[in-house]
């Protein structure tokens, strides 16, 4: 038998509850819930003449104890509960007087698995697809033809027309505003790190003929700091920045220590741009004065690294850079621009040397993406460009390198343009509610059937059924 306490019976709402769980009807009381654990425990606490319920035995004296419950050891009174066969995992409790802590009680409460998103509530918007949450609202949109958005994990940054920055956290989108006010604009060129925020902007009291600033945002803790001059085209990855000066050269930063360094052009007849890193490696188009361009690759940490990706003499452009892995758009028409928007979409693997074509389809495509295995881009095959060289109806597509399979996740009879890509979310512009002006929409690759054991995705809220 098991002893409760060495020198007194404790009160009669203790008690209560104790007999009740070191008897055979444990299962009927776990079952009933805790509406009758309630009714007991108020019961018990209702005052002193609910003593009289219940008898002590003969040799406990005034001990207040259960019949059979009490014993006398070093002549001493002292209560014990019952064994039986099912509480052998019942351990003692804490002293707790459950009359002064009754609030605390939760009823009929789920738990909680920690680390899932709770549901959100979808959006009544007829034009949304199944999986998509649309960020912008009818008061902002993005401004073109710059990418003035950007991903990393669950938040999202984007720069509106007027030049203001928004903060956006996933699943459920909700946005706010961050102004700066030693800023002439908030918002240019915006890429984001975990709790991290860099863009383009311009102090109020800089000489006008000066470069733009670097502002960097702490999310967390709000901290802001402008620590150097900056160019265009931010993309970060851990503590590095790349940019393109309009030099025009490739400068990167390390916000951690302040290192400034560049990668200069070799001549006069060339010119860097659209640079984007990964793991400490940066990716880059040069283009040359004869109208071809070269995916560049570079290792931060070695000058002599420098090398070229693509293999064939021609127009590529857009890289993309994820671990290993490289993207970019090779044209199928060598040594000038493809008139006909003709294009393909390469990969190529750092460690293992390999070369893929991820979408052999001669049709348009451009502003590739890559996170992982996942890669997105801006697809033509269901539109092209109309008669005055504008294009009409873009699809976004995805493909897995692991399953070497591609797919559509966004298609309307609308534009739908330059993904950025960050785990399970895909993040594009869209122009179906006000064409031509674009808004922000992010897609949740969780809703695809590719990915429902996916690690990213086990545990994740239900599929957002928009209306």
């Amino acid at each position: 038998m098991k002893e409760w306490h060495s020198t007194s019976c404790k009160p009669k709402a203790e008690q209560t509850v104790k007999v009740l769980l070191n008897h055979t009807e444990l299962l009927t009381f776990l079952q009933l819930g805790p509406l009758i654990f309630l009714v007991v425990v108020s019961l018990s606490c209702a005052g002193e003449e609910t003593k009289g319920n219940f008898s002590p035995s003969n040799n406990c004296g005034d001990v207040d104890c259960f019949p059979d419950e009490c014993i006398l050891e070093d002549n001493h009174a002292i209560c014990i509960s019952t064994e039986t066969p099912n509480n052998e995992n019942i351990s003692e409790t804490e002293d707790l007087d459950l009359c002064d802590q009754e609030s605390d009680f939760p009823i009929e409460q789920e738990p909680v698995e920690e680390g899932i998103p709770q549901e959100c509530e979808p959006q009544d918007d007829p034009l949304l697809l199944p999986g998509e949450i649309r960020l912008t609202t009818d008061g902002d949109f993005i401004d073109m033809p710059f990418i003035n958005y950007d991903i990393h994990e669950n938040t999202v940054v984007f720069c509106d027309d007027d030049w203001k920055m928004h903060i956006c956290k996933l699943p459920c989108g909700t946005c706010e505003i961050k102004e700066f006010p030693d800023s002439e604009y908030d918002c240019v060129y915006p890429t984001v790190y975990k709790d991290t925020v860099a863009c383009n902007t311009r102090l109020i009291h800089r000489d006008p003929e000066n470069r733009e600033d670097l502002l960097l945002y702490n999310i967390s803790s709000g901290e802001i700091r402008y620590p150097t001059d900056v160019g265009d085209y931010l993309d970060m990855h851990g503590n590095w920045i790349v940019w393109i000066e309009f030099a025009p050269d490739l400068y990167y930063y390390n916000i951690a220590d302040g290192t400034l360094k560049s990668i200069e052009t070799s001549s006069s007849s060339t010119s860097d741009c659209l640079a984007r890193t990964s793991d400490e490696k940066i990716v880059w188009i040069r283009n040359y004065s004869n109208e071809y361009t070269d995916v560049m690759l570079i290792d931060l940490h070695d000058s002599s690294s420098l090398k070229k990706i693509n293999e064939t003499k021609g127009y590529t452009g857009d890289p993309a850079i994820s671990g290993n892995w490289i993207v970019w758009i090779s044209d199928l028409f060598l040594g000038t621009l493809n008139p006909n928007g003709e294009s393909i979409l390469r990969a190529y693997n750092l460690f293992s040397n390999e070369r893929i074509t991820i979408d052999p389809q001669p049709h348009q495509k451009t502003y590739p993406d890559i996170d992982g295995s996942r890669v997105v881009w801006t697809d033509f095959r269901n539109g092209g460009r109309d008669s005055f060289g504008y294009y009409f109806n873009s699809d976004i597509w995805l493909y897995d390198l692991e399953r070497r399979e591609a797919r559509p996740i966004a298609e309307t009879n609308l534009l739908q343009l330059k993904p950025r890509i960050s785990g399970r979310w895909v993040l594009y512009l869209d122009t179906r509610w006000r064409s031509p002006q674009d808004d922000l929409v992010v897609f949740d690759l969780c809703t695809l059937d590719w990915y429902e054991s996916d690690p990213m995705c086990v545990g994740s809220s239900k599929k957002r059924q928009n209306h």
